[in-house]
C-alpha cells in the first residue's frame, strides 16, 4: 500500500456570489483513516465533498485525489471515487 494521500486538499477558498464557503484549507487523508466532516450548517462541509467529487473546482488551492488533480483530471477521479449524498441540492 501507497504511503500518498488518498485526498489532499492545499489551500482551497470557494466564494459563492458574495458568501466565503472555504477559506484556504488544507488537510490530507492518508491510506486506511477515516475522516468525517462534523460543523453547523454553512460551515463548508458539502462545499468541500464537491470539490473532492469534481462537482465544483476550486476558485484557489489544488484538490487532488488518488494522486489526479481534481480539476485537470475528472474523469480519472471520477473513476475511483463514489459520493452518495443524502439530497440532490
Amino acid at each position: 500500500m501507497s504511503d500518498a494521500p488518498v485526498i489532499e486538499i492545499a489551500n482551497v477558498s470557494h466564494t459563492f456570489r458574495d458568501r466565503r464557503a472555504l477559506s484556504n484549507i488544507a488537510f490530507c487523508v492518508l491510506p486506511g483513516q477515516l475522516h468525517g466532516f462534523v460543523g453547523p450548517n454553512g460551515a463548508g462541509k458539502t462545499t468541500t465533498l464537491k470539490l473532492v467529487c469534481t462537482l465544483l473546482a476550486p476558485q484557489t488551492g489544488t484538490v487532488r485525489v488518488f494522486g489526479q488533480d481534481a480539476v485537470a483530471d475528472v474523469r480519472a477521479v471520477r473513476k475511483r471515487l463514489g459520493y452518495m449524498p443524502d439530497t440532490d441540492k
